[in-house]
């Protein structure tokens, strides 16, 4: 892998006339196998891309055999992509010409952007080049609206879990909702975790918002400040399934958790495995085809 490369990716397209609703389903292949999986609709063809984190993707082989079981027979390794993706490609991408834009009462914009904040809005500012995500997903915006309804009817939550924060979207958010509480944030990357402390003091929230990387709920940073009223979990739906379990030990009796970043035809999957451990549908949400669920669990 390169010298200045965490990531991997290994992209594919699908064959011609397969749309975009039936390509979705492929996404869920390799749901245990990537770190993240995505869809890209490139001039009426489906691409497939994978982000491995750390290594080199598994051989081709066994994503190709997994493209045959499910019928797309015609597929060949010589489709498939393989290639470094930079730290500055990675962390950079999405943020030089980020245009400011407004999802309910939150107005997200860049550190370049000089116009005025509307009014009654609660400003977030994210800084160009830093880590991936900066609102502007579907399941984000899901998330912040989601969000928003919840604080208008529940005003106790004191302890906050931003789980796998990416560039810190939701802590910020929180910190906006809930002004007297007091917001974890977390994630694999450190890259990630560098750039929530930046946003975090560049709103305002540094002495409410602590950040830590580590592996998911077994993270320092969030062991320390657990038990949780609310944890935000914006992530794949294979990951919300594995750790459900770890979820719900770390929210307080009648707690709530706010998943996304899973389909709507997932939801029932995702939904059922959480009821096992004590969650239950609180409130569902849908936007663009993805599913936002506040659960709660039982007191």
């Amino acid at each position: 892998m390169g010298e200045n490369s965490k990531f991997r990716q290994l992209s594919f397209f699908l064959p011609s006339g397969i749309s975009e609703e039936t390509a979705a389903f492929y996404l869920d292949l390799f749901e245990d196998i990537a770190h993240s999986v995505f869809l890209h609709d490139v001039g009426g063809r489906q691409r497939i891309e994978m982000l491995f984190y750390g290594g080199t993707p598994p051989e081709t082989a066994e994503i190709l055999k997994r493209l045959h079981n499910c019928g797309l027979t015609q597929m060949r390794e010589a489709d498939f992509t393989v290639e470094d993706v930079p730290d500055k490609n990675w962390l950079v991408h999405v943020y030089d010409e980020l245009p400011p834009f407004q999802i309910g009462r939150f107005f997200i914009y860049g550190h370049h952007y000089t116009g005025e904040i509307p009014r009654g809005c609660f400003p977030v500012q994210i800084h160009a080049a830093e880590a991936f995500g900066s609102g502007e997903h579907e399941t984000t915006q899901g998330c912040l609206l989601a969000m928003q309804d919840m604080a208008e009817k529940e005003r106790g939550i004191a302890r906050i879990l931003d789980m796998g924060c990416g560039s810190g979207v939701l802590a910020l958010a929180a910190a906006c909702l809930w002004p007297e509480a007091q917001i974890t944030a977390t994630d694999i990357d450190p890259a990630a975790v560098a750039a929530v402390e930046n946003h975090a003091a560049i709103n305002g929230f540094q002495y409410r918002i602590s950040c830590g990387a580590g592996d998911g709920y077994r993270a320092p940073e969030a062991q320390k400040n657990a038990p949780y009223d609310l944890v935000l979990a914006n992530l794949l739906s294979g990951l919300l399934i594995d750790m459900a379990p770890q979820l719900a030990d770390a929210l307080k009796p009648e707690g709530y958790a706010v998943l996304a970043g899973l389909l709507q035809r997932q939801k029932d999957t995702v939904l059922a495995v959480h009821e096992k451990h004590g969650l239950t549908l609180h409130t569902a949400y849908e936007s663009g085809g993805w599913a936002i669920l506040i659960l709660k669990k039982d007191a």
